[in-house]
């Protein structure tokens, strides 16, 4: 079940008090909102992190920013200010730009399949942070922190953009700075193999069963099967097929699939086999 942010967070931290202040959506809500990131990426999955660090800091005379397959845009004419790491705990380059009701919006579109977006934000005064869905629904949050906090929101359908804007206050524009920009894309389809990676981005159908697999579906026997090389026709000598078996091996190896003693042993197992000798 997804944790709400439907709490008030106050400590003291560095130069003064973190509050995060969020008002969200019960939990059978549409869109759903979560202040803690290691809860937000379990239940979306794998992610993608933009950060505006493509960027140089200093002033862009632009209105709209393209971050990988994420648009950031400014609703009002102007420039967005791009400052460097060290402010309120960023790491990375962040956007600075004031919002107000009826005046600047930042909006944040996401591409098709988005099933969860969250967003590293600082921002003294309180600001208005809405995410929409592809069925229409919606959930607003106020934020508030002095250092970065996460928030971030899962929808039942996808999420297309998330609006960031302010409550009223007179005479003032509260600044917000957003870094870090994370979100996933819905992975479905049928798994006939049942190796993890659906049908339509498998690229080695009919693995066998317990086999480990690359993030395409393959597995070793896969990329280098004792009849020849995957690409059609033979082996040239067993030396050839030895060597394609090391290959696809230090490949699972780098990836983090199998372990160093795993694949000296795979290698070992091919080595010792009869294919590639003809």
């Amino acid at each position: 079940m997804f944790e709400p942010v439907e709490k008030q967070i106050t400590r003291t931290v560095g130069w003064g008090a973190l509050a995060l202040i969020a008002c969200c959506s019960p939990l059978h809500a549409s869109v759903q909102s979560l202040s803690d990131e290691t809860t937000f990426q379990q239940s979306v999955g794998p992610i993608t992190v933009e950060s505006f660090d493509q960027f140089p800091t200093g002033f862009l005379p632009q209105t709209t920013l393209q971050l990988g397959d994420v648009t950031v845009t400014l609703t009002n004419s102007g420039t967005a200010p791009i400052f460097g790491p060290g402010f309120g705990g960023f790491t990375t380059n962040f956007l600075s730009i004031g919002v107000q009701d009826g005046g600047n919006n930042v909006l944040i579109t996401f591409p098709t399949g988005t099933v969860g977006a969250g967003l590293k934000l600082v921002s003294v005064y309180p600001i208005t942070v809405t995410a929409t869905a592809s069925s229409g629904e919606s959930n607003t949050v106020t934020f508030s922190s002095s250092e970065v906090a996460f928030l971030g929101f899962v929808a039942d359908s996808t999420i297309t953009q998330i609006r960031i804007s302010s409550v009223f206050i007179p005479q003032l524009t509260p600044i917000v700075n957003i870094g870090d920009i994370s979100y996933a894309i819905e992975r479905s389809g049928a798994d006939s193999d049942g190796d993890g990676v659906p049908d339509n981005e498998d690229q080695c159908p009919g693995t066998s069963p317990g086999a480990i697999v690359n993030a395409a579906g393959c597995s070793i026997d896969q990329l280098a099967p004792c009849v020849g090389p995957r690409s059609g026709g033979t082996w040239k000598n067993h030396g050839h097929y030895v060597s394609a078996v090391a290959r696809a091996a230090e490949a699972f190896l780098a990836a983090g699939l199998l372990t160093g003693h795993e694949s000296g042993a795979i290698v070992a197992a091919a080595a010792q086999s009869n294919c590639g000798k003809w």
